[in-house]
């Protein structure tokens, strides 16, 4: 729900070298969209922080998988209103707000540091 309607598109291109390339892709993202899934190739995300950029990777990969998932089952797709959605935006809002994915960015980071800091050298 995190992605409702904040989800860009752009076709692949082959490598992506070109700066007109660049520009395609911030038109396909536009002002209001911080996620783009470049068709055939992968995810590209953005946020006001590492952290939530992170997140918001984290977040779509899961998102994305979860959909392929349950797409495979054959069942029905069954998709929320809009009013749980919105609900749902305007916690997590919050959330963000409150600095909410810094401080679970930074367990994870401490998680990663207790098994092995060595990336950081």
């Amino acid at each position: 729900m995190m992605f409702f309607k904040k989800i860009a598109y752009h076709d692949f291109e082959g490598i992506g070298i070109s700066a007109e390339e660049g520009k395609r892709l911030v038109s396909n993202l536009g002002k209001d969209k911080f996620c783009v899934i470049l068709r055939n190739h992968g995810l590209l995300v953005g946020g006001r922080s590492i952290a939530e950029a992170f997140m918001n990777l984290y977040f779509l990969e899961t998102a994305c998988r979860t959909q392929v998932l349950s797409m495979s089952t054959g069942a029905p797709i069954i998709q929320p209103s809009e009013q749980p959605i919105s609900v749902f935006l305007n916690t997590l809002e919050q959330l963000k707000q409150k600095n909410g994915f810094a401080s679970f960015f930074a367990s994870l980071m401490r998680m990663i540091d207790g098994m092995d800091s060595s990336y950081r050298d």
